[in-house]
């Protein structure tokens, strides 16, 4: 580092705080312009810059000459820390990003040193430390206390440390805070998350992934399938249906991988019973509800009701956090393919949030084939079957045609 006014060495510690700038730095040289230095600037024994880094500046753009003192004391980090952390206006921020080099530093300047051979303080690269994880939580509260900032705050600096150091400049300087850093360091890891899966998604994409498409009964043509990420699926909905939840949930039990989910796409009007049936085998997780926006509302006459949405089950455990409103395009209810058709723009939506790329997904009613085109979007592997050979051949030609 190089300091203006200043040729010489300069201790790590004269670095604990910022550099001041704009008006406060201004202030300082018109300060000692009127008033002259009134503190003197520190050196250590060896003749290191310890504390004055600002006031040497200001002198030099003030015309004053500096003054100088000697420390002689065996805490230089402690001295530095004490005589700044009350006297500048600094933000909780900028005291916890303090508070973590000083635990950086005392943590050097503790290492043994070979016999005869003064022990050195040594900065790691000019980075801040991990110290947060891995000192473990006691630790991390006796530096909040001895900081006067909140153990929240220094967890949050240390996470900005490790995954966004850019950002420490900002910190330091006052302009960006803990709490603000950490929000933007939660958006660039979605952010760097959902381009790691396009990137992997559309690499399935053009390798090619699986489609099994199936004729018959789920209970039969299925028997063989296992190892499965994601059972998707939308069910006929009419009463005379519902008993095949309960097969549907003995199915999803045995061919789930143990992080693997089921989603079950409802109508309301049975939702007692479709809850009855599918509990117990797998734990419920979730209801999302699916929108259906613009003209698609289902006039169920027997109940006098419009609905604009659809629940959909969500059964297993999921590692990742998802999203529980979701929907389709406006007027997208596709039914020229299928009488009970959904949309391709809403299973889309329901399969990346289900889903990574790569993942094996299921659709033991496959209708014409819609969750296969989402999963195939999707960069996923499909397998699916339907009693109509009628519709697993419109299924997979609309497969080709999207192939081509």
């Amino acid at each position: 580092m190089i300091i203006d006014g200043w040729s010489g060495p300069i201790h790590p510690a004269a670095d604990l705080f910022p550099l001041m700038e704009g008006d406060e730095y201004d202030a300082l040289v018109d300060s000692i312009k009127t008033q002259g230095l009134r503190e003197p600037i520190w050196l250590t024994k060896d003749g290191e810059l310890l504390d004055g880094r600002n006031r040497v500046r200001a002198c030099q753009g003030a015309g004053v000459k500096p003054e100088f003192r000697q420390y002689d004391g065996d805490d230089p980090v402690g001295f530095v820390w004490a005589i700044n952390v009350t006297r500048r206006h600094l933000t909780e921020t900028q005291i916890g990003v303090a508070a973590i080099k000083r635990g950086e530093l005392e943590r050097a300047s503790r290492q043994v040193a070979p016999v005869g051979r003064p022990k050195k303080t040594i900065l790691h690269g000019g980075q801040l430390p991990s110290a947060l994880s891995t000192s473990g939580k006691r630790a991390v509260e006796l530096a909040a206390d001895r900081a006067g900032v909140s153990r929240a705050t220094l967890e949050r600096i240390d996470r900005v440390r490790r995954e966004a150091p850019e950002l420490l400049p900002e910190m330091e300087k006052g302009s960006l805070s803990a709490r603000e850093a950490e929000r933007r360091v939660k958006e660039m890891a979605r952010a760097d998350k959902r381009e790691r899966e396009a990137t992997q998604r559309q690499e399935l994409i053009q390798t090619g992934t699986r489609a099994d498409l199936r004729v018959g009964d789920f209970r039969e043509v299925l028997a063989d399938v296992t190892d499965v990420d994601a059972i998707i699926t939308d069910p006929p909905y009419p009463k005379k249906y519902l008993p095949l939840l309960d097969d549907l949930a003995a199915f999803a039990e045995r061919a789930l991988r143990p992080s693997g989910v089921m989603a079950v796409m409802m109508g309301q009007s049975y939702l007692p019973e479709v809850f009855a049936r599918l509990n117990g085998k797998l734990p419920y997780l979730w209801t999302i509800a699916y929108l259906t926006p613009g003209g698609q509302a289902v006039q169920m006459w027997d109940r006098k009701v419009n609905t604009f949405w659809k629940p959909v089950l969500v059964y297993g455990t999921t590692a990742d956090w998802f999203g529980d409103v979701t929907k389709s395009e406006v007027n997208d209810n596709d039914k020229r393919h299928h009488h009970w058709g959904q949309s391709a723009s809403g299973m889309v939506d329901i399969v990346q949030r289900l889903t990574k790329p790569g993942a094996h997904i299921v659709d033991p009613f496959l209708g014409a084939g819609t969750t296969a085109l989402a999963a195939r979007a999707n960069g996923c592997h499909f397998t699916g079957c339907d009693v109509d050979p009628e519709f697993v051949t419109r299924s997979q030609e609309r497969l080709d045609k999207s192939a081509a």
